[in-house]
């Protein structure tokens, strides 16, 4: 048998298990860490998902209302009683830069709802340019033509915070 001398051992093999005990925890704590930032990441990316789909949804449901319109929509510069469906072209100057309120004021908001969406979507309609389909001025004053339209819908994500606007030029045929 091996005869153990217990002055020659020094400790050595318990501070080498405790260094490496203490770098597994410290790689164990930044993986943690690393997979809560990648979380984060993928739930940012999910809300401006979701606020893009919203507003291309509401962008969708602004054209499809302009398309079922019989008659000529009239185009208004100042509204009385909220929401104005159709607007002035460029009378509302840059969408985009408009708050919340104000979205909420003015927009159309869609025709369903969706879910997992912090506020509905809405979209706003501007009359830009009307084309007659003659050039005789009965043509002109009938209004028959091609009206176009810019439709800019606005969709938020699961918070405020992410919110997406996207934009259409839409025509339409009136005899």
């Amino acid at each position: 048998m091996w005869a153990v001398n217990h002055k020659s051992q020094s400790g050595v093999a318990l501070v080498l298990v405790m260094v490496f005990l203490l770098v597994m925890t410290v790689l164990g704590v930044s993986g943690l860490s690393r997979i809560q930032l990648d979380e984060r990441i993928v739930q940012n990316n999910r809300n401006i998902i979701v606020a893009f789909s919203a507003a291309e949804s509401a962008l969708s449901d602004g054209e499809k209302w302009l398309q079922e319109q019989s008659n000529i929509p009239t185009a208004v510069s100042s509204c009385e009683t909220t929401p104005c469906t159709v607007w002035v072209g460029d009378l509302n100057g840059n969408l985009t830069n408009n708050s919340h309120a104000w979205w909420m004021q003015n927009g159309t908001a869609m025709s369903t709802t969706l879910a997992q969406v912090s506020v509905d979507p809405r979209y706003i309609i501007e009359q830009t340019h009307f084309i007659p389909h003659e050039l005789s001025p009965d043509a002109q004053s009938q209004g028959k033509g091609t009206y176009y339209y810019r439709v800019t819908a606005r969709g938020t994500g699961q918070t405020t915070q992410s919110q997406s606007i996207v934009q259409s030029i839409f025509s339409v045929f009136y005899n």
